[in-house]
């Protein structure tokens, strides 16, 4: 049965006869032959990598180093008179999150 197939099933309530939760994730499971737990586990990670790609805003201060807001990787570099340069980047080198810059 390919996806089209079973889309049309699905949507005309034809694919299962139960309300049964059970009944309904054992024919998930037998039809894509995957553990359901494996593909929860998928899902959350990709919900985590999803939330790198929107950006956090970074503040900076002259006399403070300026650090990613989720990992804290340093991205700034001290001038040794007191003050500190940023290096504005789009993403941290470190956790990959994305970067907005005050």
């Amino acid at each position: 049965m390919n996806n089209t197939k079973m889309k049309d099933l699905i949507l005309k309530g034809k694919w299962f006869k139960t309300d049964d939760l059970r009944t309904l994730i054992t024919r998930v499971q037998d039809f894509f032959n995957v553990d359901l737990g494996y593909l929860v586990d998928k899902l959350l990670e990709l919900e985590r990598l999803a939330s790198y790609q929107l950006p956090r805003i970074v503040e900076t201060q002259q006399y403070m180093p300026t650090e990613c807001p989720r990992c804290r990787c340093d991205f700034s570099e001290h001038t040794n008179d007191g003050y500190y340069r940023v290096n504005k980047v789009k993403f941290c080198l470190n956790c990959g999150q994305a970067l907005e810059w005050d």
